[in-house]
């Protein structure tokens, strides 16, 4: 009974320090300014990597895109990120508000976030997919060529 008992402390007091560890676990965003004209993005965290997951348009269908760094900071209350031929990434731990920042164009950029973890996130982004999909197709529905 004691082993049992030691056993289901260790194994609980192992669970606490990953409630808040983004390793496994992605977040998609969307832009919540006006005059945005970025679409959802998801961004998944590995244990040195972020990989950001977009939607593009090649000849008639939407494909997913993927862009890597290979580097992540993590803080209390925040997670900074950058991408080599983008802005600085910062998520807030607690409300999941992503602040893009362009300094070079002296611009930033707000997305409001969700969080899914592993298997949730891939299933999320490729519903995604089909959506903006179904979206163009409606879009070129009555094209001659």
């Amino acid at each position: 009974m004691k082993k049992l008992l030691l056993i289901t402390v260790i194994f609980i007091l192992q669970l606490f320090p990953s409630l808040g560890d983004p390793i496994g676990k992605g977040i998609i965003c969307k832009c919540i300014e006006e005059k945005c004209t970025l679409k959802k993005r998801g961004h998944y965290f590995s244990k040195n990597k972020v990989k950001v997951h977009y939607f593009k348009r090649e000849k008639d269908e939407i494909i997913i895109k993927f862009k890597e760094n290979d580097y992540y900071r993590v803080t209390s209350s925040n997670i900074e990120w950058k991408y080599y031929d983008s802005g600085n990434y910062s998520l807030d731990r607690k409300t999941l508000k992503l602040t893009i920042d362009f300094p070079s164009f002296n611009k930033k950029i707000y997305s409001q976030c969700s969080l899914y973890k592993g298997f949730h996130f891939n299933r999320e982004i490729r519903k995604l997919r089909k959506y903006y999909q179904k979206e163009y197709d409606k879009k070129i529905k009555d094209n001659k060529i």
